[in-house]
């Protein structure tokens, strides 16, 4: 379930509720063009995708940089526990 407090769009939360799903229902089962038709990417440019700089370049400092990523507190335990 995705949290409300997400905020996420609708088609935000239709494209990951469909990306994560079982494999027999998933989008792009039949095929890329299935994920790239839906309505979360309209008016993307899927010919010069490659072309496009990314609207945020993230600064690097080594090859093990994680500076760029939210820190947060551990919580245990990581995976759920089966019993």
């Amino acid at each position: 379930m995705i949290p409300a407090e997400a905020n996420l769009a609708p088609h935000s939360i239709d494209l990951l509720r469909r990306l994560i799903t079982d494999a027999d229902d998933r989008l792009g089962k039949n095929g890329v063009e299935e994920i790239k038709a839906h309505a979360f990417f309209n008016g993307f440019d899927w010919e010069n995708v490659r072309k496009t700089v990314a609207p945020y370049q993230p600064t690097v400092t080594s090859e093990i940089s994680n500076e760029n990523f939210d820190h947060f507190e551990e919580e245990e335990p990581f995976h759920p526990t089966e019993e």
